[in-house]
């Protein structure tokens, strides 16, 4: 008989390379399927923020059609009237639609109702009579008429500080963080929170009476609200300043005599200077939805006399749902 032959178990350095090698194994397959997990993760990422662009590209689009209803609307009225009052199409009538997979909505008003405050300081020359309405301005809103002298120092060119309440570099480099007076005109709104003295609150508070428009502009009296026609004369009322809300809704003024005639301006000291009964300067807000994403448009519109509008600024602003 053959002798039968046994498989004797490995010992010593076989073993241990059998064991280094499973290890070896594992540890591959380990990282293996982290790195599989990790670039799956960021694609699923990648492919939803894909997602998302494209929704909010689709919803600019619409904004942009938003923009356009705007345009045509006051194309329209600058055809049809030589007066703009908050009686006209573009003021009443806003844009509220359904559309494929969204919706949207726009609304215009008149930047002109509003205080330019890039008139304060017109060539690099400061005017006083806009000063003094400003100032009657804030003072109507309820608010400190020395917050002038801050906003002054801000669009004049030198560096000297206005007394008592003004600020030039030396008090805004010592803020956290540090910055310059822009000692030009307002390009935005927004820039009014930078000046000294200018608290979100009182932001919040003059934002809808004021304005910063590119050039030198009247006040529109057949749309300013009453705050903005307080600033007309020292001694112009609230119920002065209603009385001729209340007449104009009546009938708009055709022009800057009819409104000098009005029984509640007798005896004040109110000139043509600075005001109109027309605009050329108007502000967009529109929202777009497209599925998940949404888009804001702040847009401001110049209509010329003798020229179609057209979107001359626009700020845009995103949200896209996850």
């Amino acid at each position: 008989m053959s002798p039968v032959s046994k498989t004797r178990p490995m010992k010593g350095p076989h073993l241990k390379s059998r064991g280094a090698a499973l290890v070896t194994v594992l540890l591959i397959v380990t990282l293996a399927t982290v790195a599989t997990v990790g670039m799956t993760s960021r694609q699923r990422v990648d492919i939803h923020r894909t997602e998302n662009l494209l929704l909010a590209d689709q919803a600019y689009l619409y904004g942009q059609a938003i923009e356009s209803w705007a345009v045509g609307i006051l194309n329209e009225d600058r055809l049809s009237s030589k007066q703009d009052s908050l009686s006209e199409s573009w003021a009443v009538g806003r844009l509220e639609e359904e559309v494929e997979n969204g919706t949207v909505r726009g609304q215009i008003t008149d930047l002109q109702a509003r205080f330019n405050l890039n008139n304060l300081v017109s060539d690099g020359k400061l005017s006083n009579f806009e000063v003094q309405r400003f100032k009657r301005l804030l003072v109507a809103l309820d608010l400190d008429p020395g917050l002038s002298d801050a906003i002054i120092d801000w669009l004049d060119a030198d560096l000297l500080v206005r007394y008592p309440n003004g600020a030039e570099d030396e008090y805004y480099s010592l803020q956290q963080p540090p910055y310059r007076a822009a000692n030009r005109p307002f390009s935005h709104i927004s820039e009014l929170r930078l000046v000294k003295g200018v608290t979100d609150e009182i932001f919040k508070r003059m934002e809808p009476f004021v304005s910063t428009l590119p050039i030198r502009l009247p006040i529109n009296v057949n749309a300013a609200p009453a705050e903005v026609l307080m600033m007309l004369a020292e001694d112009m009322s609230r119920s002065n300043a209603e009385a001729i809300l209340s007449s104009r809704e009546q009938s708009p003024f055709e022009n800057l005599d009819d409104l000098l005639k009005h029984n509640a301006l007798a005896g004040l000291a109110v000139t043509k200077e600075g005001l109109a009964v027309s605009s050329t300067f108007f502000l967009l807000q529109g929202h777009s939805r497209f599925g998940k994403a949404k888009v804001t448009l702040s847009s401001v519109i110049s209509r010329p006399v003798s020229a179609v509008p057209r979107v001359i600024q626009r700020f845009r602003g995103d949200y896209a749902g996850y």
